[in-house]
């Protein structure tokens, strides 16, 4: 448990900084830096399409456009190695930095857990043993 709140604080900043910084840019720096056989990850198909298109409309020829959960991060090990330069989208970015984050977190209830000493759960008791009665007078 994080008595001094520094996961919720540090979370407060990361949303604020990305409150700040929306219709800042940062896509056109990405898109304005990317060059042949260079590689970007987004995190999600519709962003893919968006990147796509605009990669096209700027004639830069020979980028990989990849889609990858944040969270799993599964499918980018499985290519192997074929890019100059890796760019993620800053959607990307986002949830990858709140997804470790939230993980620190759950990472010290963990500690937590394995450190707190439970008491013993008594036995349950016995059922209580009933006789057959006759429905005979």
């Amino acid at each position: 448990m994080d008595i001094y709140g520094i996961g919720d604080a540090v979370l407060g900043f990361l949303q604020g900084y990305l409150h700040g910084s929306q219709r800042s840019g940062r896509t056109e720096l990405m898109l304005n830096m990317l060059k042949k056989d260079d590689c970007v990850v987004c995190s999600t198909q519709a962003e893919k399409r968006l990147i796509t298109s605009q990669i096209k409309d700027r004639g830069v020829d020979g980028v990989v456009v990849l889609v990858c959960d944040p969270v799993r991060l599964e499918g980018l090990v499985a290519r192997g190695k074929f890019a100059e330069k890796v760019y993620f989208t800053h959607c990307f970015v986002e949830r990858f930095y709140e997804c470790r984050i939230n993980r620190m977190h759950e990472g010290l209830d963990e500690i937590s857990a394995r450190l707190i000493r439970r008491p013993e759960r008594p036995e349950p008791p016995e059922p209580p043993r009933y006789r057959i009665v006759s429905d005979r007078l």
